[in-house]
């Protein structure tokens, strides 16, 4: 188990990195799978930034996924959480668009993959602290 969740985890970074490379190495390509339309250049390298902090989650993961350590892996889980949220929030306000639903059931599947890794990952360092109470 515990190394099919390192696994997982380890291609939720992969997951992570990928979209911070698309997003820095094509980010009109990547805007555009999420319906969004840079009025220029401005706006094209604000859209790159968007890889740094998804790729920060990315290498965070990763070091989780090698080191089984939930706490490298709860901030991408956290991250997932809040655009569950924000994305529901968008389709209250904003109405259903089918790049929102595809993000939303995306987002929803990586931040199980993480909660699941968290999970496993912390009952597997209270086992190697205190076997006993495991």
């Amino acid at each position: 188990m515990l190394k099919a969740v390192q696994i997982l985890s380890g291609l939720l970074a992969a997951v992570l990195l990928g979209f911070a490379g698309l997003y820095i190495l094509n980010p009109l390509g990547a805007s555009s799978l999420n319906g969004l339309s840079p009025v220029d250049t401005h706006g094209v390298t604000n859209l790159r930034v968007l890889g740094a902090p998804i790729g920060a989650l990315g290498l965070m993961a990763a070091i989780g996924a090698v080191k089984k350590d939930p706490v490298f892996l709860a901030p991408a889980a956290l991250y997932f959480l809040f655009t569950i949220l924000i994305r529901v929030f968008g389709l209250i306000a904003d109405g259903a668009h089918s790049s929102t639903i595809r993000g939303l059931v995306l987002a929803a599947v990586l931040f199980i993959v993480a909660e699941i890794a968290v999970w496993v990952f912390r009952k597997e360092q209270k086992t190697k602290n205190d076997p006993v109470a495991a």
